[in-house]
């Protein structure tokens, strides 16, 4: 009968208790979840809570995922703290437990009561690694959104990244253009410092293609050593060196072996000149047929008039008879200093013979009727006025017509060793023979070849309909423009081994890059149907997409998330063209994801019309997926903190209310 009526009061309790949601230890009225009363009635009785009690080695022990964020709040009593030992799969969640005490769980960590986690976070605070760190992202993408002028930096000034002004900066962290490589600069043209920008170098460091710094001078190397001189420099005051350092003209070109200026435009073939035309522009000529009175006998179809200006003209000649007209009419004798007319074989210093009186007749302007030559003190002799010398190898004149030298095979070679030996109209063509060098609108060239212009260029052929032109316009000081047209694929970048020939002749060129007409380029492709066309991998330190609001319109809630995810098919494949890439993918497939999520496709412009996956902006469908996935976990979490605190009431009912047993 006890039994029974012991029974129906801890039901009558337990009844009460889960009614109202709360439980009484030594009370009838708790006043929260679990309400314990002390016995202060008695000195002997132990009131308190006992947390279970358990040893740090006991907790690094337990099964991986033991304590999750389902056990947040649990606590326990450590009464050992020695350093666990063994299997301990679990030791990373008792990292904080350092002395015996009381320790809840805070969902990822055993934290004692009272402390709290020091934050060492790289999103909030300063910290240092403690190893090497890798971010795997696979198809997902890493921004940083940083608004500052150093938002991103590696050491200082290493690497800078400018995101006020969309700038980057190496070796500076102000940089004042899109990428700058601060202003240090070498201290000599050999200076390793001042090689910045590497296209390429070997892992030795012993083969630089790219660009240098050094006062005043943009260096361009390829294949050079750390302190080798440049292969070709531009200074600041525009000139332009190839193998000099100092250039001196606007073109300077020093060559250590003949053939240091070649021109291949289609005119060129073996003998020919290179011709100016009324432009300056100048083309490869057929030399006319040799009919030359410096090497070969001829005959004269007109008469010749050689305009020389301040120019002079020497015959060098050592024979006794090393300059005559018509044999004997006039003859000079250069072995002995004699001039001879009418005679082969001058004997004196002007040796006359002639069978009719008037031998010797000089007109110098003082000429007249009666007049006698007459010599001055220094054995001098004139008449009044001196005849103008008609003669091409001795005065000025003009031409009276066009002139055709028809040369053959025959050369015909101009000796002057004066700075403006030969001209055309001045400065159009000038031959400096006293250094070596030609001026295309200059006089005084300064260089190999020396063009003072705004532009000049390289045609294929000439004439109306020529289209196919590369030219270098300097028209505009500030801004300094190699140009193309016709160039209906489009500007292309090649590049060979060197390996044979000369300007590509005998060896395979591979085109690296092409710019096209409609702002297109490719790398790695001759074809591209994107502003940047890409085939192969791309090393960048980061990728920024414009994200601002106040460039957007039309905006709302991204409806796609967790149920389109869950209905794309992972792959992995390898792309059958293996210029593309031979590595193994991970991936989708394009034609899936537009079944369901067309926005994240596009059509590229090529002749199969190949489909593309935007995999940055698949991003955001994965967030919106993980979003609504937390919702579903946190609704879960909640149902299951409301089941844990009902059962936990249950089981302290029946232990408070369990009937002792029976003698």
């Amino acid at each position: 009968m006890k039994s029974k009526t012991l029974l129906s009061l801890l039901s009558l309790i337990s009844f009460s208790s889960l009614a109202i949601g709360q439980v009484g230890i030594n009370t009838p009225d708790p006043q929260s979840s679990l309400d314990v009363v002390g016995n202060g009635a008695t000195t002997s009785a132990k009131d308190g809570i006992i947390a279970p009690r358990i040893s740090k080695q006991q907790l690094a022990s337990k099964v991986s995922g033991t304590y999750a964020a389902a056990q947040t709040g649990a606590t326990v009593y450590v009464n050992d703290v020695t350093a666990p030992t063994g299997t301990t799969p679990s030791l990373a969640q008792v990292s904080q437990v350092s002395s015996t005490g009381y320790y809840y769980f805070d969902g990822s960590l055993w934290v004692a009561y009272g402390s709290t986690i020091p934050s060492v976070n790289i999103y909030n605070s300063n910290g240092s690694l403690t190893g090497n760190r890798i971010v795997t992202q696979a198809a997902n993408t890493l921004a940083f959104t940083s608004t500052a002028t150093n938002g991103f930096s590696v050491d200082g000034s290493t690497f800078s990244v400018d995101a006020a002004n969309d700038r980057v900066g190496i070796g500076t962290i102000a940089p004042s253009s899109r990428l700058d490589l601060g202003s240090s600069v070498g201290s000599s043209i050999t200076d390793a410092v001042g090689k910045k920008l590497a296209v390429y170098n070997n892992a030795g460091g012993t083969s630089f293609y790219g660009f240098g710094v050094s006062s005043g001078i943009l260096q361009f190397h390829a294949a050079s050593a750390a302190t080798d001189v440049p292969g070709a420099v531009l200074t600041n005051t525009g000139n332009f060196g190839v193998g000099v350092t100092a250039p001196t003209a606007r073109i300077h070109v020093v060559s250590p072996t003949a053939g240091a200026l070649r021109l291949v435009d289609g005119t060129e073939s073996a003998g020919r000149l290179l011709t100016s035309d009324a432009n300056g522009v100048g083309t490869w000529q057929t030399a006319p047929a040799s009919v030359n009175i410096y090497n070969t006998n001829g005959s004269l179809t007109g008469n010749r008039v050689v305009a020389q200006a301040a120019n002079t003209l020497a015959f060098t000649s050592t024979a006794t008879n090393g300059f005559s007209v018509d044999g004997t009419t006039f003859s000079v004798d250069a072995a002995n200093d004699r001039v001879g007319i009418g005679v082969a074989a001058p004997t004196a210093r002007m040796h006359i013979v002639s069978p009719t009186s008037g031998a010797l007749r000089l007109v110098d302007g003082t000429q007249s009727a009666g007049h006698v030559l007459t010599s001055d003190a220094n054995g001098v002799g004139t008449w009044q006025i001196l005849p103008a010398s008609t003669n091409i190898y001795n005065t000025n004149g003009s031409l009276t017509g066009n002139r055709i030298v028809t040369q053959a095979a025959n050369t015909l070679a101009f000796t002057s060793t004066a700075t403006n030996g030969f001209s055309v109209d001045g400065t159009t063509f000038s031959v400096d023979a006293a250094n070596n060098t030609i001026g295309i609108g200059t006089a005084a060239p300064v260089s190999k070849l020396d063009i003072i212009g705004d532009t000049f260029g390289v045609r294929r052929s000439q004439g109306v309909g020529s289209w196919d032109n590369l030219w270098i316009d300097l028209s505009n000081s500030s801004a300094p423009a190699i140009n193309t047209s016709g160039a209906e694929i489009g500007l292309q970048f090649k590049v060979g081994l060197n390996l044979t020939g000369t300007y590509g002749d005998g060896q395979t060129l591979t085109t690296v890059a092409t710019m096209t007409s409609n702002g297109n380029v490719g790398i790695g492709t001759a074809a591209p149907t994107q502003r940047l066309h890409v085939i192969g991998n791309i090393l960048a330190s980061g990728t920024i997409t414009p994200s601002d609001i106040r460039i957007k319109k039309d905006i709302t809630d991204n409806s796609y998330g967790l149920k389109e995810i869950m209905g794309l098919r992972t792959i992995n494949y390898r792309y059958k063209d293996e210029k593309l890439s031979k590595d193994k993918k991970i991936g989708f497939i394009a034609q899936e994801i537009k079944a369901t999520m067309p926005e994240l496709v596009s059509t590229a412009d090529d002749e199969i019309k190949t489909l593309g996956v935007n995999y940055a902006e698949m991003s955001v469908v994965l967030t919106k997926a993980l979003q609504q996935q937390q919702d579903m976990i946190s609704e879960l979490t909640k149902r299951v903190n409301q089941q844990e605190k009902q059962i936990e009431t249950l089981n302290s009912i029946i232990s408070k209310n369990q009937p002792a047993k029976l003698k």
